[in-house]
């Protein structure tokens, strides 16, 4: 910028002459200066330019105290190479408007602030390279600016839009490509190495809102989908999860899985809770956990284990190698390496072959009290009856419940639930509670109580077999005793 005077009616040195000395002089001072030799002429702020001083001229001993104000200084004339190392400090400048270190007071949002007016990106640097970078973007016509923080291999694609990298960089130290991406509108990585939300499909909002809160390989392909961390772990379905883990897959709708290795929940709504190599494909499908296991149907269940299938509608398999394949069933198995299933739709079944047992009360050191049992290899329940599990013990007239016994109703008949050829035999259960009073209610009999029934009734009948056996014996005698005499009259 060439450097003119305005000079008053006195006549003073000219602009080369001045040019010259403002290597030694403030810039105050050289405004000065220009006062006096010019016989007592104003020079504007704008005469002096960036040409007009030389590199390192301007140190802090030629500036008063509040000496340089913005009014004094064109545009752009004084630059960094202008001025020596600690040549301008806070305590040389007037109060106006910069940014102090140890902050500002007075401050107003709408017209103070860091950053640029225009359309052009801003960059924080370290080393002089960028670790946090704000990109302007627009979403219609309101910004929605991008924040890039991390490496600067860390990208947004182009047109994207409220986009935020957080931090992280590469996975393989020289390959760029390396770093993490955001491709689609609102997409978020938290950190992390080579890590994408959005599928990178060339459009910007099929998958938006997708994140990725961290680890490494980890894709966030869906609508509103999130991986919070892991190796290689993919969320293709719109509102998908993958929580974390290695290798696992949510790729239907509003699917999850919570972590382990190598799961997949493909069925919309479907959920994988953790475990290796589990598959949940049907709608509303769940595996919980364990290895290997598949919940490939409507609603279908398998809460751990290993080798396990819920391959039907509403079904449930638990254990090793449970294969309910037909629609409602439940189905346990034990830990024997053969597979095990129903026979029927609607069936619950069961391998124990370490036996079966229900425990229905405890003592109050919680030990085991009142249940029923199926013994190892065994085939009829056995109910617990330990005498000390039982109070209040009354003896019982057995020839009484021999006599109700005889009086109780007793019929053949047959459930409204099965066919009507298969045939039962019992009284009813309000016969039964009417004759005897056992039990919970009128409408059920515990084998227990018949049981005890049957059994006091035997004794009752016993009693009277008993008595009639005396009885007989004693006619016998006396028949006897009868026949002695008849026979003694008849020989005399």
């Amino acid at each position: 910028m060439r450097l003119t005077t305005r000079r008053s009616q006195r006549a003073g040195p000219g602009p080369g002459w001045i040019r010259s000395r403002l290597t030694y002089a403030s810039v105050m001072s050289t405004l000065a200066v220009f006062g006096v030799l010019a016989g007592g002429g104003a020079y504007a702020a704008s005469q002096i330019g960036p040409k007009d001083i030389a590199k390192n001229a301007v140190r802090a001993k030629h500036i008063k105290k509040n000496q340089v104000r913005a009014k004094h200084v064109a545009r752009n004339a004084v630059r960094t190479p202008k001025l020596a190392d600690g040549a301008v400090t806070t305590s040389k400048l007037a109060d106006g408007p910069y940014w102090r270190l140890g902050g500002n007071a007075g401050t107003d949002s709408a017209s103070n602030f860091l950053g640029t007016a225009d359309d052009q990106p801003l960059e924080l640097r370290v080393d002089g390279t960028r670790a946090l970078g704000i990109e302007p973007a627009l979403f219609g016509a309101a910004p929605a600016p991008n924040l890039i923080g991390g490496s600067p291999d860390n990208q947004v694609s182009a047109g994207v839009h409220s986009a935020t990298i957080a931090g992280g960089g590469r996975l393989i130290i020289d390959n760029p490509a390396s770093a993490n991406r955001v491709t689609d509108n609102g997409g978020t990585v938290g950190g992390g190495a080579r890590n994408q939300a959005g599928d990178g499909a060339g459009t910007t909002s099929d998958a938006r809102q997708a994140t990725v809160g961290g680890g490494q390989g980890n894709t966030a392909s869906g609508f509103g989908s999130t991986i919070g961390g892991g190796v290689n772990n993919a969320a293709a379905g719109s509102s998908g999860t993958v929580a974390g883990g290695q290798l696992n897959l949510a790729s239907g709708s509003a699917t999850a899985v919570g972590g382990g290795l190598q799961n997949t929940a493909s069925g919309d709504s479907s959920a994988v809770g953790g475990g290796e190599g589990n598959t949940a494909s049907g709608f509303a499908a769940t595996v919980g956990g364990g290895a290997d296991n598949s919940a490939t149907a409507l609603a279908a269940t398998v809460p751990g284990g290993r080798g396990n299938l819920a391959g039907a509608d509403y079904t449930f398999a638990a254990g090793r190698k449970a294969q309910a394949v037909h629609p409602g069933t439940f189905v346990w198995a034990d830990s024997n390496n053969f597979d095990f299933g129903p026979s029927r739709a609607d069936q619950f079944r069961a391998r124990a072959t370490g036996g079966v047992e229900f425990i229905t009360g405890i003592t109050s050191t919680g030990a085991s009290d009142t249940g029923v049992f199926v013994s190892p290899g065994g085939g009829a329940w056995q109910t617990r009856s330990d005498r000390r599990s039982k109070r209040d013990l009354r003896p019982v007239d057995a020839r009484e419940v021999l006599r109700r016994l005889a009086a109780m109703p007793v019929s053949t008949w047959s459930w409204r639930t099965q066919d009507a050829g298969i045939r039962h035999m019992g009284p009813t259960a309000q016969d039964f509670r009417g004759a005897f009073g056992l039990g919970q209610g009128r409408r059920t009999i515990s084998t227990v109580d018949a049981d005890g029934v049957a059994l006091a009734a035997i004794q009752g009948l016993n009693r009277k077999l008993g008595a009639e056996r005396a009885q007989r014996r004693e006619l016998e005698r006396r028949i006897a005793r009868l026949e002695r005499r008849l026979s003694s009259r008849g020989e005399g």
